[in-house]
């Protein structure tokens, strides 16, 4: 699963609504999805997500191209929300890093699923019969 994809999903399993003004960039030359999340706040930071697969967390001082129009796509990257100003809710990282887990785990399961079924004929946790 692409890092674009994961992390699609991942905001899935969150329930957050775009429109609520999360900011929430795709960058499509890249195929990820860019969350923006405070720095340094009680929740925790983005450092909590750095040694999952396929995230990719920038420090601070680091420089992201964004669109300078959330309302106008571009075809290297797009708003995906409604972002709003600088007082925009920010993501819990803690709950981000969970549902990403959350995403692969299910992704996985999928993944052993269909294989199962190409091995045996069955799905996962099926007995498997001999004739």
């Amino acid at each position: 699963m692409a890092p674009l994809e994961l992390g699609l999903a991942a905001l899935d399993i969150l329930t957050l609504p775009l429109d609520a003004g999360y900011p929430v960039l795709a960058d499509y030359d890249r195929r990820e999805l860019v969350v923006l999340v405070a720095v340094g706040t009680a929740v925790g930071t983005a450092d909590g997500c750095r040694d999952l697969p396929g995230v990719r967390v920038l420090s601070t001082g680091s420089w992201l191209l964004v669109p300078a129009n959330r309302l106008q796509c571009h075809q290297a990257a797009t708003w995906l929300s409604s972002r709003g100003e600088f007082g925009s809710p920010f993501f819990n990282p803690a709950e981000l890093r969970g549902a990403l887990l959350e995403a692969d785990a299910q992704r996985t399961r999928r993944s052993l699923a269909a294989l199962s079924r190409a091995v045996t004929g069955t799905s996962a946790g099926e007995p498997v019969t001999t004739p």
